[in-house]
């Protein structure tokens, strides 16, 4: 039994200089959604390498799909979800926990 899905990767530009980044999601007939997040990825020549294998020949003689795709640096430090957190948790530490500390 052949499985097949229809999956797209969306190219997410960052500041000049910054890396991007990729989304890839899956369609799913099943979700109300429609659209299932399937990754978060950094490595463009992995993502070459399977969009090449996934594609025909003659489409990839030519293609140009992950031209866009910025890879000249390397992503270090990733925050997801609030930028501001660690100071916040910083603040917490210092106003909260380290008064109330015995010595």
């Amino acid at each position: 039994d052949i499985q097949h899905s229809i999956q797209f990767l969306a190219i997410i530009k960052t500041e000049t200089g910054k890396p991007d980044f990729g989304l890839s999601a899956k369609y799913d007939e099943t979700s109300s959604r429609l659209l299932s997040m399937t990754g978060f990825h950094t490595d463009k020549q992995m993502i070459k390498e399977q969009h090449q294998l996934a594609m025909p020949h003659e489409h990839n003689e030519q293609c140009k799909c992950l031209d866009a795709w910025d890879d000249s640096a390397y992503i270090t430090n990733l925050t997801i979800g609030d930028v501001n957190q660690q100071e916040q948790i910083n603040q917490y530490l210092m106003n909260v926990i380290l008064p109330n500390a015995n010595p």
